[in-house]
């Protein structure tokens, strides 16, 4: 949700590198590490620079589009009754 969330407002992230991550983001809005590995960490951060530009910008938005945010609630909300039935 956050990932989306911050896309949504034209905001490229560094965020560690798991399979929610990475099956929605692309390098172009989006510089992932190695979750626990502080070095990984501080190379996505010194590298974050290169995410401060218009077209990062414009990648971040563009991937959030791709959500339809009515449909990942209709989908989130059938799987939660399945589960609690």
């Amino acid at each position: 949700g956050a990932l989306l969330l911050a896309l949504s407002f034209g905001r490229p992230v560094v965020a560690a590198a798991s399979p929610g991550v990475t099956e929605t983001v692309n390098e172009d809005a989006a510089i992932t590490f190695t979750a626990g590995d502080r070095g990984a960490l501080g190379q996505a951060l010194i590298a974050a620079d290169r995410l401060m530009t218009p077209e990062a910008r414009e990648a971040a938005i563009a991937t959030a589009r791709r959500f339809d945010p009515d449909e990942i609630s209709r989908t989130f909300s059938t799987a939660l009754r399945e589960r609690l039935a």
